[in-house]
């Protein structure tokens, strides 16, 4: 389930992490923050419990980590072009 709630986020970050066209003589606009930095979302939808992500990025090592409510996390490894998938509730990971 945490799967397809994650899978739209993920598709988001490789379509912004594949380069688009650039136009001659343009600088592209910064996607990554330049510097450490930690989110807390509250998410509220009508008749849903409200849902809790936090993002961090380590910007040195190129990394984002969304952290869900349900105690999973992903990691996007923007060097590597690698994401690990952590599952809190049997404690394993998953490199794709």
């Amino acid at each position: 389930m945490y799967l397809t709630r994650i899978l739209p986020l993920i598709v988001a970050i490789s379509v912004g992490a594949v380069a688009s066209p650039s136009h001659a003589g343009e600088k592209e606009p910064q996607t990554a923050p330049t510097r450490d930095v930690d989110i807390k979302y509250q998410i509220t939808q009508p008749g849903r419990p409200l849902i809790t992500d936090r993002r961090r990025w380590l910007a040195s090592q190129h990394l984002r980590r969304v952290d869900a409510s349900d105690g999973s996390a992903t990691i996007f490894d923007l060097t590597r072009g690698e994401l690990t998938i952590l599952n809190a509730s049997n404690r394993t990971y998953r490199t794709l």
